[in-house]
């Protein structure tokens, strides 16, 4: 929940205004001797020094360097609003992990935190979609299931159009369905919409190597995840410089080193027995090993591991015969 409340600026807004109060307090209280104009005049300068603290919009230059963290659920909402400007509102209803309320999460119009009332509970709890024009007629909602990458319902979306009498409804909805079914492919689980949507702010975002991550989703439908490993000039541990996933400048962990180290591939099904993963290394078009790319299908029991892990070597392959060096993946996405 501290993700969902916006507590970068809120929270040391209000610290940092609360200590100026105290010293202004401190430095009143020591200077009472003098004469009543100056106790005055210090408590105006205070108070000054206060409400400029406090003030929306207005930041302390100590915390200019300090901005608000953005979740990954609201990265993926200002795409959404980017790719589609016809829309009006989109809002996520989710519970993220260890709380009690579906509230929102991400929105273009704020209210997050928001507890979903009894329209957005309905389509959670059955599935069924809400489709509605709203009171004064220039609007139509479409509120369908969020799902994962793995179908797995996570919550609701909002989806609300311009709208006028006569407009094909119909249309409205199949617009919707297919942002929200696009949307899923995006999604790992539903504490991954709750993490920050960048780990390392120095690795750059829409680049030539997220042009690759989605040209070979696009490509395999049958694949959920994939992640790019490769170290930069400013982080050398290997971070994901592009995924379907967020996660973007998370350095590498153990497993992943060892892929890249070696040489040899990492096999894994997850914990719930409904994943595979294969991790290989990533060569540049030379042969060099420049990173790991791990590759994630959907799984049971029963399941062709060597014939997934065959798939994933030659989606490696697909994109390293493009990749002329690891600073042209850095580079904007064509």
């Amino acid at each position: 929940m501290r993700a969902v409340q916006r507590p970068c600026g809120s929270r040391i807004r209000f610290t940092v205004a609360a200590r100026s109060r105290s010293i202004a307090k401190s430095t009143v209280n020591s200077t009472a001797h003098q004469t009543g104009t100056g106790v005055h005049m210090l408590r105006v300068a205070a108070l000054a020094s206060a409400l400029f603290i406090l003030t929306p919009g207005v930041v302390a230059p100590v915390l200019a360097a300090e901005p608000p963290r953005k979740i990954y659920a609201q990265e993926l909402v200002d795409q959404i609003v980017a790719a589609h400007p016809e829309i009006a509102v989109v809002a996520m209803h989710v519970k993220p992990p260890k709380a009690s309320d579906n509230v929102i999460i991400a929105s273009n119009i704020g209210r997050i935190g928001k507890k979903a009332d009894a329209d957005d509970q309905r389509v959670i709890d059955t599935g069924m979609p809400n489709l509605s024009v709203n009171k004064a007629g220039d609007r139509y909602e479409v509120e369908l299931v969020m799902k994962d990458a793995s179908h797995r319902p996570i919550g609701a979306i909002g989806i609300v159009f311009p709208y006028k009498a006569g407009d094909d409804r119909n249309a409205l909805q199949k617009k919707a369905e297919k942002i929200r079914d696009d949307l899923a492919r995006r999604i790992s689980h539903v504490a991954n919409l709750m993490e920050n949507y960048l780990f390392d702010a120095s690795v750059p975002t829409h680049t030539f190597a997220q042009h690759l991550v989605d040209t070979a989703l696009d490509a395999n439908g049958d694949i959920i995840i994939i992640a790019m490993h490769v170290a930069t000039k400013s982080n050398a541990s290997y971070p994901i410089i592009a995924s379907n996933i967020g996660r973007i400048g998370k350095k590498a962990d153990e497993d992943d080193m060892d892929v890249i180290k070696t040489g040899k591939p990492k096999l894994e099904i997850n914990e719930t027995g409904d994943r595979f993963e294969s991790e290989g290394v990533l060569h540049d078009a030379g042969g060099k090993v420049i990173g790991a790319v791990g590759v994630v299908f959907p799984y049971k029991k029963g399941d062709d591991q060597e014939a997934l892990h065959k798939k994933a070597d030659e989606v490696r392959d697909a994109m390293a015969r493009q990749i002329a060096t690891v600073d042209a993946l850095l580079q904007p996405a064509p």
